[in-house]
Formats: C-alpha cells, structure tokens, sequence
C-alpha cells in the first residue's frame, strides 16, 4: 500500500529509451540528496518547491539568494536533467535535487525546518474521480505546517478555475496558516521575485489567469 496516492504520473518519459533514463539519473544522482543531509543544514534557511519542472523558478530564486538552500523535487527525468544542467552551468552549489514524491522527503524533514514551500502550478487533475490526488489538501497543509519554521511560508499558484476553487475551499477549511490577502488584487499580483515560464506564457495566451495565494 502506497503511502501516498500520487500527485502525478510516472510514465512521462516520452522520447526516452530505457539507457537514456538510467544516464539521465546517474548523471543527475550528483545533485540529489535526502532527509539525512538536509536535517544536516545548520545556519541556512531551506527552501522547498514541490514540482520545479524544467528549473525556471528554482534556479531563478537560486541565483537572487545564494546563501539558501533550493531543494528541488521533481520525478520526470527531463525535468531533472534541465535543472542539474541549468544549475551546474550557472555553479550553484546551493540547489539541490529530490527525485521521488516531495511528502516522502517533508515527513522525514525535521520540524520547523524550512523557510518556504513553493508549489508553483501542481497538475489540477481536471476530473472528479481524480480530485483526490491533487496535492493541495488539508494532510497536505498539515505536513506544510509541522515542517516550516514558525514565520515560515507556503506560496501557491495555478492557472485552473476549478483548482482555484478547491484550493480556496481547502484554505477556509483549516486552521493551519493564514491566508496572506485583504483584498481581490492580492491574488492577481505577481510577487517581487516572480519569474514568468513558457508554460504561464502558454495559459495567459489561451486566456487563463493565474493566481497567486500565499498562506503563512
């Protein structure tokens, strides 16, 4: 029995055979690391993006604050070799990478551990029958909770209208963090270090908006 039911599909490989995959990890293995070195990390604040893709926002950040730790988890190894190439291309010693389901990291995270959790664009799981493996749920916020510091943060975005719905849904119905918003602009607004990808790009062409929700 699987501990959790998966946020995502495994089978994206598309265009690679099974050597490419198995040179893409070997290769990758470099940057990946687990709960024993990051509840090794003294003096440095974490931060943790569950879903990093192709790298964008993660080596983005990386570079604006070089003394924090960037822990990406990501599954797909296309995703996995950009940010390893992106981020040995640039030299930065300070992101890391995750390659398996992000909660089986965070449960072995010692409390209190991490600045801020990003979860930028999480697939929406458009059908009912599969609404129970999107990521942002109330065990989800709960397991955020147990693991950032005190005035740590959880930044959320998506582009899906019913996702949009869910996640204000599961937020009104929790006690765990306070939503970060006084008024409608709050959820349209970019945040200062915001970095727009090809796939936002994609969805403000096709007319869908995005909103920005940041809880703490």
């Amino acid at each position: 029995m699987k501990e959790f039911l998966p946020s995502f599909v495994f089978n994206r490989s598309r265009g690679l055979n099974k050597q490419k995959v198995e040179d893409i990890n070997l290769k990758v293995n470099e940057l990946i690391v687990d709960a024993n070195y990051v509840n090794l990390v003294k003096d440095r604040e974490i931060v943790l993006e569950l879903g990093s893709g192709y790298g964008d926002t993660i080596i983005h950040l990386a570079k604006l604050y070089p003394q924090k730790l960037f822990i990406a988890c990501e599954v797909y190894p296309k995703a996995l070799m950009s940010i390893y190439q992106r981020a040995t291309d640039e030299n930065l010693t300070n992101v890391k990478l995750f390659n398996q389901d992000a909660r089986l990291l965070l449960k072995d995270l010692k409390d209190t551990s991490l600045s801020l959790i990003l979860v930028l664009f999480p697939d929406p799981w458009p059908k009912a029958r599969h609404f129970k493996r999107r990521i942002i749920k109330h065990e989800t916020l709960a397991l955020f909770k147990q693991k950032l510091k005190n005035n740590g943060e959880v930044f959320i975005a998506t582009d899906h209208e019913s996702y949009k719905e869910w996640i204000a849904n599961v937020i009104l119905n929790q006690d765990f963090f306070t939503w970060q918003a006084d008024c409608e602009a709050d959820f349209t607004k970019e945040p200062d270090w915001w970095v727009q990808t090809k796939f936002q790009s994609k969805a403000i062409n096709e007319g869908r908006s995005t909103a920005y929700i940041k809880l703490k």
